[in-house]
């Protein structure tokens, strides 16, 4: 039928001329409506990109990319955007192949971790799995991924919590190994609780896996000379562990530091906080921790190459106190809870501030939020379970239980295989 216009056109030209003027008309109207065509499909395809850019953006590991993964409210940020992505809420499941491991089989846990050992007569804690409301967890592979891992460091850098993220993983791992005997642990310094190193070595594939104590990952000890005879201990706000030197060039680092940010680890032990070798009495703890992690921001941004390292920092794992006076108590139960009451308190805004120096970094650091599904297992703590059944303990998690879920949302979000293919560009790069 043709145009509206070259329709028009044919009323008024009747002549010779006026036919080789709407043949050229027509010639030129058509290629417009080509280049117009062309101009949308581009259009269209580069809108298309970038909403899939944004609906699954490549949370892989590469060098200038810093999408930083937020904790509670389960955002990404980049330089430019802001924009949901898998959320971390979901439900605890029932899953007979769980657990992953028998604590009673892995010398790495630690006596007070093992519940089942200890007399805890249910099992149930042991066989819920977390279930993502948005995507689902594969299945932990332990052969497959002791290949990936090898010939590299696995670090955690932190508090007693990252220290049982530390057992569990190890014992996720020897579940993949035949001879149990060719995964050392390497030497110790101390009691457990208090040891600053500990390490596995799976021989087999050359791997290490090892946990440094940092409870507060900046350094803390006796104050200078000259304050108050009140103020035992200082906590140095602008000085990162004396231990970085050591996990600096490790190939994974998991970082974690909450629960020692509390009056009663602190002001009640006569501890405050230090500043370029001054005390500062008066300093609240929000503050004091948003200067400690810039410290390690800072740190970690000037030493820590980015092609040859991921780093990971854990959000905080809900503790089920009944009250906060001592002796305290709590309430142990043998199922989840739902909803969770009361994480919007001192820990919430520990974690916010996590989430702002984490953003502000402009390095590619991932935040591990696991603090929403922590917080409905109040069935999984050690409770009386322990070496010591008279003293409650509704803050450490039993082993086989929650920390293992820690260890698969760390590698679901650890993608080995770029991280392998990473390292080689970063040896070739540097001629290393």
């Amino acid at each position: 039928m043709g145009f509206s216009v070259d329709y028009s056109c044919s009323l008024f030209y009747r002549t010779q001329s006026a036919s080789k003027k709407t043949t050229i008309f027509r010639s030129v109207n058509a290629t417009l409506v080509t280049l117009s065509f062309i101009t949308l499909l581009g259009v269209t395809i580069i809108i298309m990109c970038s909403l899939r850019n944004f609906s699954t953006p490549n949370l892989s590991f590469r060098a200038g990319i810093d999408f930083h993964r937020a904790s509670i409210r389960g955002r990404i940020h980049s330089r430019k955007e802001n924009y949901k992505e898998e959320s971390f809420s979901g439900k605890w499941v029932y899953d007979q192949t769980y657990p992953l491991y028998n604590a009673s089989n892995c010398p790495f846990v630690e006596p007070d971790l093992s519940c089942e050992t200890n007399g805890r007569p249910d099992r149930a804690y042991t066989h819920l799995k977390w279930q993502p409301n948005e995507y689902s967890l594969p299945v932990f592979n332990a052969s497959k991924t002791l290949s990936k891992l090898e010939n590299m460091r696995v670090a955690f850098v932190g508090d007693s919590m990252g220290r049982t993220q530390w057992e569990s993983l190890v014992c996720m791992l020897m579940e993949g190994v035949t001879d149990k005997q060719s995964v050392k642990k390497l030497k110790q310094d101390g009691n457990i609780k208090r040891i600053s190193y500990l390490g596995a070595f799976f021989s087999n594939f050359n791997l290490t896996i090892e946990y440094y104590r940092a409870p507060f990952l900046v350094e803390k000890g006796t104050p200078l000379k000259g304050v108050s005879d009140r103020i035992k201990a200082a906590v140095r706000l602008d000085r990162l562990v004396s231990s970085k030197f050591k996990w600096q060039d490790a190939q994974v680092l998991v970082f974690n530091s909450a629960h020692w940010w509390t009056p009663k680890k602190i002001f009640d032990k006569d501890s405050y906080f230090e500043i370029s070798g001054n005390i500062n009495i008066s300093m609240n703890i929000e503050d004091a921790y948003e200067l400690a992690l810039k410290t390690w921001a800072t740190w970690i941004k000037q030493n820590v190459n980015p092609m040859k390292t991921r780093v990971f920092f854990r959000t905080y794992e809900p503790a089920h106190w009944s009250n906060d006076i001592s002796p305290r108590s709590c309430s142990l139960h043998t199922n989840p809870i739902y909803p969770v009451s009361d994480l919007e308190g001192q820990f919430g805004k520990l974690s916010n501030i996590l989430e702002k120096v984490v953003h502000e970094m402009k390095y590619n650091v991932t935040v591990l939020n696991i603090t929403m599904s922590s917080g409905y297992r109040v069935d999984a703590h050690v409770g009386s379970w322990s070496t010591s059944p008279s003293i409650l303990d509704c803050s450490h998690w039993c082993l086989p239980g929650v920390p293992d879920t820690w260890n698969e949302l760390l590698f679901k979000l650890l993608n080995l295989q770029q991280l392998k293919t990473s390292l080689l560009t970063a040896h070739s790069v540097l001629g290393k």
